[in-house]
């Protein structure tokens, strides 16, 4: 397709000095752009959908299968919503794949919401738009409306605008907060 993942682990040691202990995955969906990488942090446990799992080992790559069928770390399936850590509130959406989820979160002032492609840039929440390409655009729809009408703040993956919009720590890392 003519995209390739960014390799950030160099960034990752400029930024913590080394490369930090990863506790856990987050995976969105399983669309190979949000979960390619996955075999590159065999320590850390995964966190998904039910769907995305099922739909990853039937259809993801060779390295993605090998990860979430042999890995000695937890995998944790989410089937509607739940908590982890007592910050990290994951849920499935449903709207741009069937196996697609978002992950909310807050820092005591603000809410945040790490859309996955729910919401591929931040104008789709903050000016109500739905995003086009989904497999059910009435949960999409309802996502989009819900959240802005919270006044969520959008981090979605594919809105290049992020990385100018807080505290830029190397070429593709920034501080939220």
């Amino acid at each position: 397709m003519g995209v390739e993942l960014l390799r950030t682990e160099q960034e990752i040691r400029q930024v913590f000095g080394a490369f930090p202990k990863i506790d856990a995955i987050f995976l969105t969906h399983s669309h190979w752009d949000h979960i390619g990488n996955i075999d590159l942090y065999p320590e850390a446990g995964l966190i998904l959908s039910k769907q995305a799992y099922a739909q990853a080992v039937a259809e993801g790559s060779a390295q993605v299968r090998e990860r979430l069928e042999k890995t000695g770390a937890p995998i944790s399936l989410v089937a509607k919503k739940e908590c982890f850590y007592d910050i990290f509130h994951y849920e499935v959406i449903g709207g741009h794949t069937p196996d697609s989820a978002v992950i909310y979160f807050d820092n005591g002032r603000d809410t945040y919401c790490i859309t996955g492609d729910e919401c591929y840039v931040c104008d789709n929440m903050a000016c109500n738009i739905p995003i086009g390409i989904c497999c059910c655009g009435e949960k999409n729809e309802r996502f989009i409306q819900e959240t802005h009408s919270r006044g969520v703040i959008p981090l979605p993956f594919h809105d290049a605008a992020i990385l100018e919009q807080y505290d830029r720590l190397t070429e593709n890392i920034v501080r939220i907060f």
